[in-house]
Order: structure tokens, then sequence, then C-alpha cells
């Protein structure tokens, strides 16, 4: 895996590996992220979206595809927030 990442750009290089098992969550997160609402804040990506999104690719079980995105809208707007309080 080392020999793959010579040439490449720092911030690639230094970019998390996507476990295929996560790449489903991933795909929702990123398709998802423009459907957050936008008021005073920044919010979550609505539930009936994610949900929605998995019943339209066929993903199973979407319990657990549910939880993977949430974890990653929370992780996602902890950081926007975060990044708003600096400014």
């Amino acid at each position: 895996m080392l020999d793959q990442l010579d040439g490449l750009p720092p911030a690639l290089a230094a970019e998390p590996q996507l476990w295929p098992e996560n790449a489903d969550a991933w795909n929702c997160f990123h398709d998802l992220s423009g459907s957050r609402p936008v008021g005073f804040a920044l919010g979550s990506i609505p539930i009936g979206d994610i949900l929605h999104w998995a019943s339209m690719m066929s993903v199973e079980p979407a319990e657990d595809h549910y939880r993977k995105v949430c974890a990653m809208d929370r992780e996602f707007l902890a950081f926007h927030h975060e990044k708003e309080a600096t400014r």
C-alpha cells in the first residue's frame, strides 16, 4: 500500500481509507449533504431522505446504514459548528 502513495499530494496521501462496507453510507452522505435544512444554523440530513436513499439503492439493513450516515453527519456538523465558532 505504501508504494501506491508515492507521488500523491500530501492531502491525498493522508486521506483516510474508506472500507468497502462503508461505501454506501459515504455515498449517501455525499449525495444528501445538500438536502440538509439551512436556517439560523446548518441542520442534519433529514431522516426520511436517508431512508428513502437506502430504499432506492436497495441498501440492507437500512437501520445500520442509517446509523452510519447519522454518525458521519454528526461529525460533519461538529466540525462545521466548530469552524463557524472560530470566525
